[in-house]
Parts: C-alpha cells; sequence; structure tokens
C-alpha cells in the first residue's frame, strides 16, 4: 500500500480534529447556515446530516440538560418530522443569525416549539 494512502487519511483525522480558529476565537464546527443547507437540499445525505443534527440536540433536550442555557419540553410521542420542521422552520425566520453555532439557533428553535411551562 502506498505511504500516501495511509497518510492522507491520517492527517484529514488531524486537521478535522483540531478547532477552528479566528482572531483567538473557536469557530463553530456547524453553522445556522450550513445547517439550512443541508435541511434544504434535496439529497438523502444532506438530509440526513440535518435529520442527525437536529435529532442529536433533541436528544439533550429531551434528557432535561440545557443547551446554551435553553431547555425544551416535548410532548410523549413526538415524532422526528415535527422536530426538524421546527427547526427548518426557525432557521427560514432567522436567516441572518446564519453565522451563529447551529448548536444555539436549534436549541432556540427547539425551546420555542416546545416550550416548559
Amino acid at each position: 500500500m502506498p505511504r500516501t494512502t495511509v497518510l492522507a487519511p491520517l492527517l484529514l483525522g488531524i486537521l478535522l480534529a483540531a478547532p477552528a480558529v479566528a482572531e483567538g476565537k473557536a469557530l463553530p464546527l456547524v453553522t445556522a447556515r450550513q445547517l439550512a443547507a443541508w435541511c434544504d437540499a434535496d439529497g438523502a445525505p444532506e438530509q440526513s446530516l440535518c435529520a442527525g443534527y437536529v435529532l442529536g440536540v433533541s436528544d439533550v433536550l429531551a434528557a432535561d440538560l440545557p443547551v446554551h442555557g435553553r431547555r425544551a419540553c416535548f410532548p410523549v410521542g413526538v415524532r422526528s418530522g415535527s422536530l426538524i420542521q421546527a427547526v427548518r422552520a426557525f432557521l427560514a425566520e432567522h436567516p441572518r443569525r446564519g453565522f451563529e453555532r447551529a448548536t444555539e439557533i436549534t436549541a432556540e428553535a427547539l425551546a420555542k416549539a416546545y416550550p416548559c411551562s
């Protein structure tokens, strides 16, 4: 096996694991703009990324753990499609917030759609 075949994936992994930094601040790994692009895409891979991202944040919130200070209370039997649609609608309503962390926007969208009383 050529040496570059072994080293290329290793170097890619190192680059992906390193935090992005701009002016001394870590950049979000996924921005709201990127999440919106995944959620609005026609392709199955992008739709899967959208669903996985939203459901990952939803799982944390469902465990009664805050995400960026936000909490959401999901009704019993809530469907994943409803969670994804709530986030998609929020992203569409706030296009100027595309530079923000996707986790923050997702948590805010879910907290708004499923508030705790």
